[in-house]
């Protein structure tokens, strides 16, 4: 028996105690068994169906689903376009494809014989050796894929709609033999670009989104994944070696020429992963697409008896009830490109989730943090106290002498105001304002002011994490888990900053309580920096097991608040939360920086511009301060500062970055000359929609905005020529006029 096999017997008695102690499971779904006797239905060539313009198309010889655009005669299929024809190297021979880009579905599974996890792609598995069934449903048809060598068949449901086509895979349909099928990929090679094709590009969603180029690297090219709504807390990572702006859109796509595909996961983003190709010979073709895991996991070290310690991901037993639906959209001409991608994905948000315009942009942000806890000791007994930074009477103060030397209005967020400052010992921060800080009385007069002068205020609390009491969260082998914050220049976790997640069974609970508690607050509102970036799992309920329902659960917790008569501000919020903000604040500025990244670009700016207010990650806490302001000018959202009354020396042992540079009075005439320099900018496109964005090869960016106004930015070094005309390193210029 091999090291490997040793290593997952021991994790595995090791998590069947554990499991045995977990609660109890809800109603067990039973899956359905392989069948390699499976009566094979077949359906002619030709269209099954038909939305508007759009006809899908099955072509029976091939095995393969196509869409046909009639008003442009535009054909996708999950081959690439260049491959729909048969092609022939110079000697005239077939040039053979590799079958994943030919293949509709992928699968990952373990091999109950070997322990390992291994690959199996449709057009081998299922369509050369294997069986592909097929039958006609409303709006489509609905095509199984049986991989008769592994023993598992994965049904997929093709329907079209008047925006393009959609796919379907879920789970209660699959079925399994001996072997564990832990993921499902479709339609890898639908969204791509060819290696050496002009005027394209991969867009990743990543932070604000990102770009990749058509590029040749190696015989298979690098790999990429990105979890759609961030890692999973409850999945444990023992090292982190850089900083990652998540995905907190559910989409992706590929620029080709004057053609576009878009591509949304309507359903099961939560448990999904948007995976790239890039740049691999045998391919030829660099893509993008969505993986859906389908079994609860989590990551296990162990020591051997070698003395090693190895790493082992461990699944559930059963397959988590889930759906995966991804939705390809044609884009052309003009709306073939990022930005049109966007006005793509406003226009769905519009449609699904009643996204509204708004023109109650602010010029600018500030948040000002309270306090902090500190460790002391009285006769040697150690304890904790909080240190306060700024009271609720010095946010008066400081809003109104920002109004005053700037009369503009503004969005100002209190952090860290609750009873435990800005540590999350306690959940909510015991629903109350620190005493140290201030009163209700004082509260509501800074409320009055607030709204007298239009400006919008939030009181900060964290719902979801917390340090002691609670009902915590379970991971996957059923026990609570905590998870740590990571520093990447120790490479590792810090197990000192352990903390416990909400069973996701109590948010409602923990909201109509914060509601409760808060009722006598006037004119402030609710600021939730956790809740709105946050997705995690909670294995003590089926249904939030890989995250699931987490949008639908949010979004619905959201609502309520919203009913509730209380503004709404959220932080570097998913797609499901930002939908329902009044204001996101830390929107993301870049990308997660990956290597097979080429350029960062505004994409969740180019979607919310117009609809939801956004301020720009904080200033004075920033590398580069001036690159973060340049980003915001771009991009139109309004700057942002992190500020305090009064700096205290302890703050050097608080694991904050807001902490570490903010002092008011030092920050105070530059937040005031930037505001004034920039306010005529900000009110010029207050509700205007990003309608173009442009990348020059000198370095210059260009922004240009439904009602004419434009500005270009130089985010170069040297002084460079723009259609505004020259800026200076590190300048900008606004031009157009509004209508």
């Amino acid at each position: 028996m091999n090291i490997r096999r040793i290593l997952a017997l021991f994790l595995s008695c090791c998590l069947l105690v554990a499991c045995l102690s977990a609660c109890k499971k809800e109603e067990v779904v039973k899956y359905p068994i392989f069948d390699s006797e499976a009566e094979i239905l077949s359906v002619e060539s030709g269209v099954v169906a038909q939305q508007g313009d759009f006809y899908l198309i099955w072509n029976d010889e091939t095995k393969q689903v196509s869409l046909k655009d009639e008003k442009t005669g535009a054909v996708y299929t999950t081959v690439p376009d260049e491959l729909s024809e048969p092609k022939f190297d110079e000697f005239g021979m077939p040039i053979k494809i590799n079958p994943i880009v030919s293949s509709a579905v992928v699968l990952k599974l373990i091999d109950s014989k070997t322990d390992y996890e291994v690959s199996a792609n449709s057009a081998l598995g299922a369509v050369k050796n294997g069986r592909i069934s097929a039958e006609k449903c409303e709006n489509g048809i609905k095509v199984t894929y049986y991989f008769d060598e592994v023993q598992i068949s994965v049904p997929v449901t093709y329907t079209v709609n008047t925006r393009g086509i959609s796919a379907t895979v879920n789970t209660k349909e699959i079925a399994e033999g001996e072997n564990r099928l832990i993921e499902v990929s479709l339609s890898p090679f639908f969204c791509s670009i060819g290696n050496e094709s002009e005027n394209s590009y991969l867009m990743i969603p990543s932070g604000s989104g990102a770009l990749i180029y058509p590029k040749s690297l190696s015989g298979t090219g690098v790999s990429n994944r990105f979890e759609i709504y961030g890692t999973d807390p409850m999945v444990q990572v023992y090292d982190k070696l850089t900083n990652e702006e998540p995905v907190r859109l559910p989409v992706f796509g590929a620029k080709k020429g004057d053609n576009a595909v878009f591509c949304v996961v309507e359903a099961g983003a939560e448990s999904a992963f948007i995976d790239t190709l890039v740049g691999g010979n045998t391919y030829g073709y660099s893509s993008a697409f969505a993986t859906m895991r389908v079994r609860g996991y989590d990551r296990l070290r162990a020591k051997i008896y070698t003395g090693n310690i190895r790493q082992t991901d461990y699944y559930t037993d059963d397959l988590v009830e889930n759906k995966l639906t991804v939705s390809y959209m044609p884009l052309y001409n003009d709306k073939a490109n990022y930005v049109g991608m966007a006005e793509a994905y406003r226009d769905y948000l519009i449609e699904t989730e009643g996204l509204e315009k708004t023109n109650n942009e602010k010029g600018f942000a500030i948040t000002l943090n309270g306090g902090f806890m500190s460790s002391k000791s009285f006769l040697g007994i150690p304890y904790r106290s909080l240190e306060d930074l700024t009271t609720i009477e010095d946010a008066y103060g400081i809003a109104e002498e920002l109004y005053e030397l700037t009369n503009t209005e503004f969005s100002l967020k209190l952090k860290g105001f609750g009873v435990e400052g800005i540590d999350f010992s306690s959940l909510a921060g015991k629903y109350k304002i620190s005493n140290k800080l201030g009163n209700t009385k004082q509260l509501n007069s800074l409320g009055k002011f607030s709204k007298e002068k239009g400006i919008d205020t939030y009181f900060d609390f964290d719902v979801i994490r917390f340090r002691n009491g609670g009902d915590s969260a379970m991971a996957a082998n059923g026990k609570v888990y905590k998870p740590r914050n990571y520093s990447v220049s120790l490479r590792g976790r810090l197990d000192t900053t352990a903390y416990s997640l909400l069973s996701r069974n109590q948010l409602g609970s923990v909201l109509d309580k914060l509601i409760d508690k808060t009722e006598k607050w006037s004119n402030i509102g609710y600021s939730f920096e956790s809740l709105g970036e946050i997705a995690y799992s909670d294995y003590a309920s089926q249904q939030y097991a890989l995250k699931k329902n987490t949008a639908c659960q949010v979004s619905e917790q959201l609502k309520n608040i919203r009913e509730s008569g209380k503004g709404l501000a959220l932080n570097s919020a998913n797609a499901y939360a930002a939908v329902n903000a009044d204001v996101v604040f830390s929107t993301p500025l870049n990308s997660t920086k990956a290597d097979v990244f080429d350029d960062d670009i505004p994409f969740y700016q180019a979607v919310f511009k117009g609809y939801v207010p956004m301020t720009s990650t904080a200033i004075n806490i920033s590398a580069v301060p001036r690159n973060t302001l340049l980003s915001a000018i771009e991009s139109g959202i309004a700057p942002h500062w992190s500020l305090m009354e009064e700096y205290d020396g302890a703050i050097i042992n608080v694991r904050s970055d807001s902490l570490h540079c903010g002092v008011y009075d030092e920050w105070k005439d530059d937040v005031v000359a930037t505001v004034n320099e920039l306010k005529d900018y900000y009110k010029s496109i207050n509700g205007a929609t990003i309608i173009s964005h442009s990348l020059l090869e000198n370095g210059v960016r260009v922004t240009v905005f439904d009602n004419g106004v434009t500005v270009a930015v130089n985010s170069s070094d040297n002084v460079a020529q723009s259609p505004l005309g020259e800026i200076g390193a590190k300048e900008y210029r606004i031009g157009g006029n509004s209508k």
